[in-house]
């Protein structure tokens, strides 16, 4: 090039020429594009920094390196630059980020280290970026975290292979990728972690390449939903993700299916692949199954992770135990102690690869697990998952050595009978779970066990007698069951029982040796026939046989055969019907507890009352009382003990047996007033009262004891009780019902405010009871009560009901004139029974926390004259029948302390209730204006009204209509009222005379001025001019619009700067203290004033936003889907007005919290890491109306949500639901549910939907469960219903339904049953159901269920890659290959444009970057 003089030249290709020099190139300075690949060139030519104008630069395959130099970086116009394969090195240097035009960068197959720059991030003009395969001549690669390259929009080609990268794919990976045609994405051979991002599933056209990765889950709607991605690949194979990446078990070549002829294989035993996209099984390091435990199973957030992902010695870890050096398998894991450690997740699979682990103990924590592969654990001994949620243990028969299984406190149903395969057992426990049905007599194959527990189930019938083969039994704990029949006889023939444990189910949760008894415990059930003698057990140490219904006598030879009798022998025998005397016999034990209460015990042979060391030692004081309390007395525990001596019954009670609980009355009608009282006195503690003057003095008269009222009848012959006035006088203890209410003259008990309880049993006997004041007691049910004839006032108020609903019985005691229930935490909806209270005049039921609507019926209590329904959670609009209440004087139904929406819909009137005079509405969400007519019914003109309407949504103008009357007293401040007419301004009786003095001021503040109470009422609190700048245009502020904005203008500020606000897409106006906070990206403002909407969606929000945003007074909606966010609920009462919370596709991990976000109407959670189940507290959010949880990892049986009333909406498909499918009974308005892709069994509730409009459009999606059954006809109600039901169990379709013409888009008008399901024998692809779209049903020799989507002989494959929901049909595979090549077609052009050269046809980037493993 050295005559090139000043050449004119601007395109030079030399590609492959030979040419070691481009000596002379310098002089070319109008050139723009040089390709010298594949030369002889030793070093950068220095020449080509003089070309100032290139934009092209392409110098791959030559001996560049080691390294480019920094003066290359001054060529600012280049848009391409290529040296692979030039053996450069070391770390990617920063200046590269400086070509902020540059669209191509290749620098692959070099030897580069160290993590990618962050300065190269700054390229966001890039469509193509190569810098795989840098493991070349030694070099490690490129290490660190794969960057998420947030802000290329135009990358449409990343090859990154064959590099050391780390971690997990970002979740906002590629996330502004926009383009029109395909993309190709290369990572693999490194080692990311984690799930795939659903992020990626925005690019349309993709060809995503993962294989020998350590990628642990691949998102359902990737696999075969995305029929353009990988050339159709991945669609091709669906409903299997193989043709992304085989799935962990399997592996090819590839890591991928790439056609027919490589299939993804199963790893043969002793052999496995952790993770997707394996390209070889082997024997798994323990290393990396224990990182895929970690992984899997949340573990940043264990409690205890100590050690975890630091380094190579796993002995380390905290919860590794190793075999120690010099053993066979030193090094190796021994045992795995997760226990109550917060694991989250799915147990992965490879766990039982562990090559010689002993010993896993998973329990207590929140996992699901599936025995596939356990096959493997040859080792294994000790399994330890109890307290895990663990509902099935299928396959597990297949773990060829365990012998110790611990299954407790999960939710088995049953004993499986491959439980009865696994003979190496010698401990087992399924205790407290839900085990239902007959003990096998497979028992008895179980020959090696030692340890059998099965306490505390729902086990019913008899004890089979096979357990006489279980010789080697020690333990034997079937306690807490429902069996019944008479002790085996073989169960005296184990002679190494050490414990029996047979005692019955109590009816009440308190239970246990020694625990305070009663025979309300005893349900009748139980174990039955005489007691056996158990005298041929010689280890014999302990024995339970409590609450059974055992007869007869304690034998003379109880217990002979034990062999040690020196040693402590313990025997409960409590509450069963045995007889007779305790035998003398039982003297030859030393130390023995015996506990005997509530039988029929008539005597205690004398030598027992002398054996000091019996019932731990308290015999050597209180002699035969420690055994059993004698006749006539009792004792808690029916026996003397360190709690105390056994106590003489009171005066009118006794006990007949030994071992006395408490003491019963003799026949109550025989006693008098005065009689009773004295019972009366003694149950409530009366020594202690604070005033018991004149009780218990037989000089003085019933009448003048305190608190006591009576009556004469038939001048002084009786003195009957009338009244009972002991209102905050310190009884205590519980009143005997009983007792109290045979005072036949009863009709005031007034003994509110004492720590006393009281029962109803008796309460039918008093026929004059009037009023029953209860209030501030420890009430806590009141079953019974409906019996009591004519009570007409009950006071019940400020007690704790535990948040139970109105008990059902209060709306049978029709002769209530008065219920006072206030603050009693009663919950759950208002009934319509209500209406039943035909003679009620007041009701006070507030501070409680009733939620739903307000009843109409409630418009029939014509007598009603107060109703206060305040500070409860209330929601919908006011029912109309209230406008007809005729008797009504007050009304109160504010919601001010409960944090949520309250009311909404419009002001009545309440122009036909003449007599209310106090309406209180305050703090609600009542709209639209106050009515011209409010209170025009009013009979007197000239009576005081009270409005209270205080912050509501209310508009317009305070109606002049009000000035007829005269006097009114009304708070509508912190709404949205515009004017005051002058004539309301004149009223000078109005406001307590305020207006007088005031004038309007007294209404409410004019606009740009405020005080605390929105209105002056006093000379000392004036309405204040706002400082600075407030054009809030409404009247009667409690604070400054101006003010309040500061605030929020602070709180987003927060927002702005904890979730990385510079980094966000969109940030206009954003911290600018020039622009109003309303007019900032995303923010909304209600009325010009205070936020009412952020909306931030797919924004590139990180981090946690703060809990202040729920301080945003009016904030109603906030929506932050599509952003990486860690979200939390802390704080969220405060938001009592959000209506509206978007939470999609932001990572979200836990929903703990939400359930104080009373007023939500729409909650999206989808698409995010949710695990476990729904919390209960869900069931709070009485508002809800739209609820989407869809592909995250909820678990459990789905939630109760009967009691949201105003359900529209559920989308909950992929996720791990599992039990009977809800019925949804009780949801009016709910129109669309989608369960697909779940774990639901059983059949299709008959009273599915039996509320719901028949008349109206429904959609159900049931589609990928295992549900069963026939499709019920009562369905056939339903006019217009979409229903999927693919890939189920589903055994046929009543036949009704097949004429349904207009179901699923009117299909079954044309197919009938076809268009609902297939029947068994056939299949249709995709959709399980012939359609017009279509489907059709074909024969498969495998389908023996209706509605399978695919045939196979292992069925539809249920659950593997299903979309995330609904059912979509499919275009053809014609319209789908047409589309296919226009969007070819389109690439291939685009790509041919970039040249932008005219006339010069060059090979820009038509290089192919497919490798040879591309086929």
């Amino acid at each position: 090039f050295k005559d090139m003089g000043d050449s004119q030249l601007q395109y030079l290709n030399i590609d492959s020429t030979g040419l070691s020099s481009l000596e002379g190139i310098g002089a070319a300075s109008e050139l723009l594009l040089l390709h010298a690949t594949d030369n002889k060139l030793t070093s950068f030519p220095e020449e080509v920094l003089q070309l100032k104008k290139l934009e092209a630069l392409f110098l791959s395959s030559n001996d560049i390196g080691p390294e480019l130099p920094s003066e290359l970086q001054e060529l600012s116009d280049l848009l391409y630059l290529a040296c692979s394969d030039c053996e450069l090195s070391g770390k990617i240097p920063e200046w590269i980020g400086g070509f902020s035009k540059l669209k191509y960068l290749e620098l692959n197959h070099n030897g580069f280290t160290g993590e990618i720059p962050t300065a190269l991030l700054r390229l966001t003009n890039l469509e193509h970026l190569d810098l795989s395969e840098q493991q070349v001549n030694g070099a490690p690669g490129l290490t660190g975290l794969l960057p998420d390259f947030a802000g290329f929009g135009q990358l449409s080609e990343l090859y990154l292979h064959r590099n050391v990268l780390e971690g997990d794919i970002p979740d906002t990976f590629l996330i502004d990728v926009s383009i029109d045609g395909a993309a190709k994405i290369d990572l693999r051979h490194n080692k990311l972690t984690g799930p795939i991002p659903d992020v990626l599933l925005g690019i349309p056209q993709l060809s995503l390449y993962l294989a020998d990765n350590k990628i642990d889950a691949v998102p359902a709607a990737m696999c075969g939903q995305t029929s353009l991605w990988n050339s159709g690949s991945i669609q091709k194979y669906a409903p299997s993700c193989d043709g992304l990446l085989c799935s962990p078990g399997t592996y090819n070549s590839y890591g991928y299916q790439i056609d027919g002829d490589s299939p993804c294989e199963k790893c043969g035993l002793g052999g496995t692949s952790l993770y997707f996209g394996s390209t070889q099984c082997g024997e798994a390091e323990d290393i990396d199954i224990l990182e895929e435990i970690y992984f899997s199973l949340d573990g940043s957030n264990w409690d205890d992770n100590d050690g975890w992902l630091e380094g190579h010695d796993i002995c380390n870890w905290s919860g590794v135990e190793c075999y120690e050096d010099g053993s066979d398998h030193a090094g190796h894991v021994k045992a795995l102690h997760l226990e109550h450690n917060s694991l989250k997740g799915d147990v992965p699979r490879n766990m039982w690869f562990l090559p010689f682990v002993i010993e896993i103990d998973l329990k207590e924590n929140g996992i699901t697990i599936d025995f596939d592969g356990i096959e493997n654990a040859r080792y294994l001994e000790t399994l330890r998952l109890s307290e895990t949620g663990l509902k099935s243990v299928d396959g597990i028969s297949k773990a060829p050595s365990i012998k110790s299984l611990h299954l407790t406190s999960n939710a088995m149903k049953n004993i499986p009978d491959e439980l009865y395969e696994m003979q190496s057992l010698e401990s087992l426990f399924l205790n407290y779970n839900e085990i239902s049905g007959q003990l096998s007599p497979k028992i008895g194959q179980w020959t090696n066990m030692r340890n059998l527990f099965l306490f505390h189930n729902e086990i019913t019938g008899s004890i089979p007698a096979t357990i006489g083969q279980m010789s080697k039994l020690e333990i034997l704990s079937l306690g807490e069951n429902y069996l019944n029949g008479i002790i085996p006889k073989e169960i005296n023939t184990l002679k190494n029982l050490e414990i029996i444990s047979l005692q019955h189910m109590p009816s009440s949760a308190k239970s246990g040796v020694g625990a305070i008894l009663s025979s309300k415990w005893v349900d009748g059930g139980g174990l039955t026939g005489p007691l056996p003698a158990f005298d041929e057990l010689p280890n014999l140490k302990e024995l339970f046989l409590g609450l059974n219904q055992l007869t007869g006598t304690i034998p003379a030879t109880f217990l002979k055969g034990i062999a040690v009798k020196s040693s402590e022998i313990r025997v409960d025998l409590t509450l069963n019907n045995l007889e007779g005397t305790v035998p003398a016999t039982l003297k030859a034990f030393d130390t023995m507890n015996i506990f005997l209460t509530g039988n029929k015990i008539t005597g205690i042979a004398n030598e027992l009352c002398s054996k000091q060391d019996w019932m731990y030692g308290n015999v050597a004081g209180e002699e035969c009382d420690a055994i059993l309390c004698p006749p006539s007395t009792y004792h808690a525990n029916g026996r003397a003990d360190e709690s105390g001596p056994c106590v003489p019954c009171a005066f009118a009670y006794g006990s007949e047996y030994y071992g006395g609980l408490e003491c019963y009355p003799g026949q109550v009608e025989e006693y008098t007033d005065r009689e009773i009282l004295r019972l009366f006195y003694q149950a409530t503690g009366g020594d202690n009262w604070i005033n018991n003057d004149g009780w218990m003095d037989d000089e003085v008269s019933i009448c003048d004891w305190y608190g006591v009222t009576c009556n004469t009848r038939g001048g002084h012959a009786r003195q009957e009780v009338t009244e009972i006035h002991l209102r905050s006088n310190g009884l205590s203890g519980t009143i005997p019902s009983i007792i109290i209410f045979q005072l036949s003259s009863l009709y005031i008990l007034n003994v509110g405010e004492n720590p006393v309880n009281i029962d109803f049993a008796g309460i039918s006997s008093a026929s004059n009871l009037l009023k029953l004041h209860l209030d501030a007691t420890l009430v806590r049910d009141i079953t019974g009560i409906s019996k009591a004839p004519r009570l007409m006032a009950l006071h019940l108020q400020q007690n704790d009901f535990e948040s139970a609903d109105i008990p059902e019985e209060l709306y049978d005691l029709n002769s209530l004139t008065t219920i006072e229930i206030s603050n009693s935490n009663f919950a759950g909806p208002l009934s319509s029974k209500i209406a039943n209270l035909a003679n009620l005049k007041e009701l006070y039921c507030h501070e409680n926390y009733l939620s739903g609507t307000i009843p109409g019926e409630i418009g029939s209590l014509e007598k009603l004259e107060v109703m206060n329904l305040s500070e409860n959670l209330f929601i919908g609009e006011l029912p109309q029948t209230l406008n007809t209440m005729k008797n009504l004087r007050t009304l109160s139904i504010d919601s001010f302390t409960r944090n949520t929406a309250g009311l909404s819909g419009p002001l009545l009137a309440f122009g036909q209730a003449p007599s209310l005079r106090e309406l209180f509405l305050g703090s609600n969400s009542l709209t639209g204006t106050i009515p011209q007519g409010l209170f025009f019914g009013a009979s007197d003109k000239d009576d005081v009204f009270k409005i209270g309407l205080r912050s509501n949504q209310l508009t317009g103008a305070v109606p002049e209509a009000l000035s007829r009357f005269s006097h009114v007293d009304v708070d509508i401040t912190d709404n949205m009222i515009e004017s005051v007419p002058q004539s309301i301004c004149e009223m000078k009786n109005w406001m307590e005379g305020a207006v007088e003095k005031y004038g309007c001021n007294a209404i409410l503040c004019e606009s740009g001025t405020f005080n605390q109470y929105g209105r002056q009422s006093t000379s000392d609190h004036p309405c204040t001019k706002c400082t600075g700048s407030d054009d809030y245009p409404y009247l009667g502020s409690s604070f400054c619009v101006s003010e309040e904005k500061k605030k929020e203008k602070q709180i987003l500020e927060l927002l702005f700067r904890t979730t990385g606000g510079s980094k966000w897409k969109r940030q206009d106006n954003w911290n600018d203290d020039d622009v109003d906070i309303c007019d900032w990206y995303g923010v909304m403002c209600s009325g010009g004033g205070t936020v009412s909407s952020l909306q931030l969606g797919s924004n590139n929000l990180v981090g946690t936003p703060p809990p202040e945003i729920f301080g945003l007074t009016n904030l109603k909606s906030l929506w932050l889907f599509s952003n990486p966010v860690d979200f939390k609920f802390n704080g969220i009462e405060k938001a009592g007005k959000l209506t509206s919370l978007l939470l999609d596709s932001t990572g979200l991990t836990s929903l703990e919290g939400v359930g104080n976000a009373f007023a939500l109407v729409d909650l999206d959670v989808r698409f995010n890491r949710l695990s476990g189940p729904i919390p209960d507290e869900f069931s709070r959010l009485m508002n809800l109306e739209t609820f989407s949880c869809s592909d995250n990892n909820l678990s459990g049986e789905f939630p109760d949500l009967s009691n949201i009333k105003r359900l529209r909406s559920i989308r909950a498909g992929n996720n791990k639901f599992s039990g009977s499918l809800p019925a949804f009974s009780s949801h009016p308005d709910l129109k669309t549910i989608d369960l697909s892709n779940n774990k639901f069994m059983g059949q299709i509730p008959p009273g599915f939907l039996t509320n719901a409009d028949v008349s109206e459009s429904v959609y159900v999606d049931l589609s990928s469960n295992y549900i069963e059954g026939v499709v019920p006809g009562e369905l056939a109600r339903f006019d217009k219903l979409t229903l999927y039901l693919k890939d189920n169990k589903i055994k046929g379709i009543d036949q009704s339904l097949c004429t349904k013409d207009l179901w699923n888009d009117g299909d079954v008008g044309t197919f009938q049953c076809d268009a609902i399901l297939c029947p068994a024998g056939t299949w249709a692809t995709t959709t399980g159901r012939a359609s017009k779209k279509g489907g059709q049903c074909m024969p498969c020799e495998y389908s023996d269920s209706f509605g399978l989507s695919a045939c196979n002989k292992y069925g539809s494959l249920r659950g593997i890659g299903n979309s995330a929901g609904s059912e979509f049909e499919r275009i053809g595979f014609f319209i789908t290959g047409l589309v296919i090549v226009c969007v070819a077609g389109f690439y291939i052009y685009r790509r041919m444009n970039r040249a932008k050269y005219e006339g010069v046809l060059l090979d820009y980037d038509s290089y192919s970057f497919e490798e040879s493993e591309f086929t």
